[in-house]
């Protein structure tokens, strides 16, 4: 009997660990994401540096400011660092601008380019987003509903991802996107984006996200690559 119930105490005690350390880095994670804020401050972008020391619970790149002390950060990082998430983590070529006083990343070097034709939104707006392809070869576009088009929201330290709302199209294969060429598509923001459970969009933070495989046509088990556009707030 006794050794019947150390099987059954040591997995219940396994699983209250990983809840505690779960918890942990949530805590953890809150103030990160208020020093990684604060490292992001700048009043011109000589003062602004990428880094990759952060990525995983971070974003796989951050611009922050050179003379920032990201030793506390880097500690976050390294007691919630997911390894699972890193392996999907691609790194672009990019540079750190200075924007708004904040230090960015900026997309204009990148081959496939995601550009929102505006600053900020409301709420019910529809707004036009293009994916334009400066390479010199195709790209497959991932399929959706609607649109090749996540629409991430900043949801404390990490991002929440909304898909278009299934309502057409969504057994449509991917969309392949020639050299040199673009496409925009028109974006009823209220309408067509909900989060799993059905409710609508709120103001916040967001960005639009296109997922893209240099492979064509798209094949199973073929590495993703991902596009952002810059943040755009929504308000109501």
């Amino acid at each position: 009997m006794a050794r019947i119930l150390l099987l059954l105490v040591v997995p219940l005690s396994v699983h209250a660990d990983w809840a505690a350390a779960g918890a942990r880095c949530g805590d953890l994670m809150k103030e990160g994401a208020a020093a990684l804020e604060a490292a992001r401050q700048c009043s011109d972008a000589q003062e602004c540096a990428i880094t990759a020391e952060l990525a995983c619970p971070f974003d796989c790149q951050s611009a922050v400011n050179k003379n920032a002390d990201l030793s506390r950060l880097k500690e976050i990082a390294g007691q919630c660092r997911s390894d699972i998430v890193c392996e999907s983590c691609v790194f672009p070529e990019a540079r750190a601008e200075c924007k708004d006083s904040r230090c960015v990343l900026a997309r204009e070097s990148e081959e496939i380019l995601v550009v929102v034709d505006r600053k900020t939104a409301r709420l019910n707006d529809t707004v036009s987003v293009t994916i334009k392809n400066r390479s010199r070869e195709a790209i497959d576009l991932a399929p959706w509903c609607g649109a090749p088009l996540l629409l991430l929201q900043r949801v404390g330290p990490g991002w929440k991802s909304h898909s278009p709302y299934p309502t057409k199209d969504c057994a449509a294969p991917s969309k392949k996107l020639e050299p040199m060429r673009e496409i925009t598509y028109s974006l009823a923001l209220q309408r067509i984006y909900f989060n799993g459970t059905g409710t609508r969009m709120k103001p916040g933070v967001c960005k639009f996200e296109a997922v893209f495989s240099r492979q064509v046509p798209m094949r199973p088990g073929v590495p993703f690559q991902k596009s952002q556009s810059d943040e755009l707030p929504i308000v109501r």
